[in-house]
């Protein structure tokens, strides 16, 4: 058998083999996450936090190149607005800033799509929001969930804090660690652009990354 034959036949058999080892409901991305259309401001509406006892929240997420900025405002339920999220129930806020990296996209061209993404959260920073959190965060053994004052006692009022060199920070936000998750970017009825992650409280697999979307999502605000 000629080489060029040889070679061809060889080719023919090593692109057999590389489909086989490919899960057919998976595709490997290679996009940005601007080419992934993240780029910009998602807003969530109000919600029950289901990990912050007795608080409401909001959380928004602002993309831009390879980073995210996720902030979030907790309402205390028991403060008047607090179940809506009025600004005169803000108990505390918490940023979270982290590198972002893309991964594979699963079942694609189906409402399930969805695409894995790794967060490297890399500072973490709370600030007290009133009078009676201020006192909270300084006081020690107090916690609202994940939330404390880290055993800090300068903390002032509507100042965010950085305390990514915190130890108990740097274990409770596993600051410096990747974290797998996944999203989700697709349109309701009235063609608005939505933004789901991973259901962090749900079926997690092997390597710790969400099985499902969270039910809950975030609005397109801006560019």
């Amino acid at each position: 058998m000629k080489c060029k034959y040889k070679l061809q036949l060889a080719a023919f058999f090593m692109s057999i083999l590389m489909l086989a080892a490919c899960k057919p409901n998976q595709i490997m991305a290679t996009i940005t996450p601007k080419e992934a259309g993240l780029t910009g401001q998602w807003s969530m509406k109000c919600e029950q936090s289901k990990t912050v006892y007795g608080y409401h929240y909001k959380k928004v997420f602002t993309f831009e190149k390879n980073s995210l900025q996720t902030t979030l405002g907790y309402y205390k339920d028991t403060t008047k607005g607090g179940e809506t999220c009025r600004s005169q129930a803000l108990g505390f806020l918490a940023t979270f800033n982290s590198y972002i990296v893309l991964g594979k996209t699963t079942s694609p061209g189906t409402r399930d799509e969805h695409t894995d993404m790794n967060i490297n959260t890399t500072r973490v920073r709370l600030a007290p929001m009133d009078d009676e959190h201020l006192a909270d965060f300084n006081r020690p053994g107090w916690n609202a969930g994940v939330y404390s004052g880290f055993g800090q006692t300068d903390w002032k009022k509507n100042d965010l804090k950085n305390i990514s060199n915190v130890p108990a920070a740097i274990i409770e936000f596993h600051i410096g660690t990747s974290l797998p998750d996944i999203f989700q970017i697709s349109r309701d009825p009235n063609d608005l652009r939505i933004l789901k992650m991973g259901d962090k409280l749900g079926n997690l697999d092997q390597d710790g990354r969400p099985l499902m979307l969270e039910k809950i999502y975030a609005t397109f605000d801006n560019f």
